[in-house]
Order: C-alpha cells, then structure tokens, then sequence
C-alpha cells in the first residue's frame, strides 16, 4: 500500500492544486551549488501536520523522465537528502503532500564544480599535512577557504557557515595556503604557503566540533564537511580531512590542556601541536 501512494504521487507532480500552499526553501529554485546538491531538503508550508498527512520528496536530473525516490515523512519542514547528486548537472527537486487537496512544488537548480566563477576549496589547519585533531586539547581549530582565479572569497557570507554543523568563532581575510592539484585524492594535503589569493580564515572551538563530530578512535581519518552560501544566491560545500589524535592511545598525557581566556571574553585562538612522534605513530 505504502508502494502504491508513492507511485501514485510522484504520477501526480504535474496541475496539482493549491500549489502556494507549499514551498521549497533548500534547494532553491535557480540557485548553483558546488560542488554537491545540498545534504538536506528544507520547505515552509501552510498544510497541517498531522497524522494522515503524508509527505514525499523525489528529484530527477535533467532530461530525465523518471523521477528518483528520496523518501516519505510527515510535515515537519526538512529532510536529510543522504545521496544528494554531485557534479555538474541540471536538476530537479519535488515534494508533495496526501491527502487531498493534493499540494506539491518543483524547484530546479544547478550543480557545479564551482559557482561564482571559480573554484574554492577547504583547508583545515593551513600549512599542516596531515591535519591532526587532539580530541583532547582546547582552543580553536583554524580553517580556511581557499580563494583563487575567478573565485572570490568575499562572496561567500560568513555567518552561514558551518563545520560539520558548528558555526565559526570569528573570521578574517589573508592569504594563507594554495589548494591541492586537481586530481589529488580526496584527502590528500598541501603545505603550500600563500599563493596571491585572498582566502577565508576561520576559528573554531575544538569542543563544540569533537561534540559535533562523536566517538572517533586514534588514528581514524575523518572527513569533514563545511557548508555555507553566497551572499547574492547559492550555497557551497567543501570537504577536507583529519587523522584523529587520542593522547592516551598514544602513550602521551591524558589530562586536557587548560584553557585561558582572552581578555576580550573568547577562547584562545591557539592551535595545540601534537608531538611529531605521535604523528609518526600513526603511519608506522
């Protein structure tokens, strides 16, 4: 039964009535994203909530006739889009809603390598390769994203920022790295100082992303996700990676290093080293 009112809905996309009373919010309609469509849908709407009221979201790319099923929930105003496409394409996003009076919208939106002209991409600790994360220090983690030719750092709105969903300390402009080759792996790193392009730095506090991030074992390589928005349109996602340092797996000290306020009321903006041999440890 349930297979059947999904069929029957996505059948329905099109003439559907009442289809102000419905909204999609993310992805937007027209907008490019770079260089994947956006993790998670998100609507407003004037159909109440309740119990028989059911909810079905679909995308397809375009040129498809077929329309891919994403899933089925009750109106609460956002879903988790698990396998969001990546890389350039046209595509379309749907929801509907059951019962009658049937209500649904369709948004179509780009995807791109990059948006704004260029490509950006995420540098986490700047200058360190690998990135080691102390689960166990304080302070602040430094990122950046990267500017270069025909992508303009000063496009992006920094308050929409998150890191695996933690917004930044604070931010700054300065040249600080240059981006890995074009074909490196995905978490492959540079140690390349400034390279002529403004980037975006970041800060942030180091609890709030372990908090974010969850358990994690010595040694494991993690990617890690920021997104964010353009400040005319469009929104961005970029991914780097950290090998995650537990002290006390590594025979090193257990207790956490004490934090010392600034006088400003913020936490340190001061990055914890890990001892070298404690990196070495990782790769032996």
């Amino acid at each position: 039964m349930r297979q059947l009112m999904i069929v029957c809905f996505v059948l329905a996309i099109t003439g559907a009535a009442g289809a102000d009373s419905i909204e999609i919010l993310q992805p937007a309609d027209g907008d490019c994203y770079a260089p994947c469509a956006p993790d998670t849908i998100r609507w407003t709407s004037d159909v109440p909530c309740c119990a028989d009221t059911t909810l079905v979201l679909y995308w397809r790319a375009d040129g498809d006739t077929a329309w891919t099923f994403i899933g089925v929930d009750v109106n609460d105003g956002s879903y988790p889009w698990v396998d969001a496409p990546c890389g350039p394409g046209e595509y379309e996003v749907g929801i509907d809603y059951a019962p009658e009076p049937f209500v649904s919208d369709v948004v179509t939106f780009t995807v791109a390598d990059s948006c704004g002209g260029g490509a950006g991409a995420l540098d986490i600790k700047p200058g360190s390769c690998p990135n080691p994360f102390n689960f166990k220090s304080n302070g602040v983690l430094p990122v950046a994203v990267l500017g270069g030719e025909g992508f303009d750092v000063a496009s992006i709105d920094p308050s929409s920022i998150g890191l695996e969903g933690v917004s930044p300390l604070r931010w700054s402009y300065e040249d600080v790295g240059a981006p890995v080759a074009a074909d490196a792996d995905s978490c492959d790193c540079s140690e390349g100082g400034p390279d002529g392009y403004e980037d975006l730095t970041l800060k942030f506090r180091r609890r709030e992303l372990v908090a974010a991030i969850g358990p994690a074992t010595h040694g494991e390589e993690m990617v890690l996700t920021l997104t964010g928005a353009f400040a005319d349109s469009g929104s961005f996602r970029f991914q780097d990676c950290i090998v995650v340092l537990h002290p006390e797996s590594a025979g090193g000290p257990t207790e956490e290093t004490p934090e010392v306020p600034r006088p400003d009321g913020e936490d340190p903006a001061v990055e914890e080293p890990a001892s070298w041999g404690m990196i070495k440890g990782l790769y032996r």
